[in-house]
């Protein structure tokens, strides 16, 4: 239909949206076939425009990249996605190592999927014993930005206690994200005088 509607109308008209894709495991359609992403913030296209600023940014990154490791978290239905180009950086820069860890969500159900509804909860089940550094990177999305909390009040801070580690939260752009994982984000070290 949107093949038939791009050949009348110019246009697609019709664009299903990522979930649809994802959820059947198709490959996702190049950026042309979403026009001007003019149904981003209804999940249309997103997974088109973060794959290619995260490629992007990867191809043209200019900072120095130290060895470094992270573990990332993330839901299950962009998880391939996010391993994907995580393995796309690894393949670039051996130095970093990136473990992606699929959360499900059992806080809200099974069937709920996407990283915006992860709780820390489910982070802290899924992720104890099984983290491979010391630094959990945690989609900004999935932090309510006032309070600093995940859905189920637990802090990024209490994140990382229970786990052992350092949780930080990261940005959820494509290009954000590949400077957040090609960054050490090793803590600033306060000389004495």
């Amino acid at each position: 239909f949107a093949a038939r509607c791009r050949a009348e109308y110019g246009r697609s008209i019709v664009y299903p949206s990522d979930e649809w894709y994802l959820t059947a495991e198709r490959p996702i359609p190049p950026a042309e076939f979403y026009d001007e992403f003019a149904q981003l913030e209804d999940g249309v296209g997103m997974w088109r425009l973060y794959h290619d600023t995260f490629m992007e940014e990867l191809d043209n990154y200019a900072g120095l990249v130290l060895p470094h490791s992270l573990d990332v978290v993330t839901g299950t239905l962009a998880a391939p996605l996010i391993q994907d180009c995580a393995e796309a950086l690894m393949r670039k820069y051996p130095q970093v190592q990136v473990t992606v860890h699929a959360i499900r969500n059992e806080f809200f159900g099974g069937n709920v999927s996407v990283a915006g509804l992860v709780t820390g909860t489910d982070i802290i089940r899924q992720c104890r014993g099984r983290l491979q550094s010391d630094l959990l990177a945690v989609p900004e999305v999935m932090v309510r930005d006032e309070k600093g909390q995940f859905l189920d009040d637990i802090t990024l801070e209490q994140l990382g206690r229970e786990l052992g580690c350092r949780a930080i939260s990261i940005p959820t752009d494509g290009g954000g994200c590949c400077k957040a994982y090609l960054s050490n984000h090793k803590r600033k070290i306060k000389l004495k005088r």
